[in-house]
């Protein structure tokens, strides 16, 4: 991912920092977020701050989502590049890795 991938899933996302009901009724925090870290789910009453936000936004698109994609297309794939890439895990952290 490069930074304009990150930002272009946090500009479409949004930025919350106390945890609310996204709309299928989910605790979200953050950019979207609805586990912690560790794997724990976001809570009623949970709050962050903005760089703890930055911070669990990368863990997950790093940890997860960037590499799902990458599983699923083949990395390095000679079909898809940087900015179809990026699309790809935007699309993966709406809907998910399943």
């Amino acid at each position: 991912m490069t930074e304009r991938g990150y930002t272009l899933i946090k500009c479409f996302e949004g930025l919350c920092l106390n945890a609310y009901r996204d709309v299928g009724g989910i605790w979200t925090i953050g950019y979207g977020n609805t586990r912690w870290e560790d794997g724990r789910a976001v809570a009623s009453g949970d709050t962050c701050t903005k760089a703890r936000c930055d911070s669990l936004f990368n863990y997950w698109v790093d940890e997860s989502f960037a590499p799902a994609v990458d599983a699923d297309i083949g990395s390095p794939s000679p079909d898809v590049n940087q900015v179809q890439f990026e699309a790809l895990v935007s699309f993966t952290y709406n809907v998910g890795t399943a």
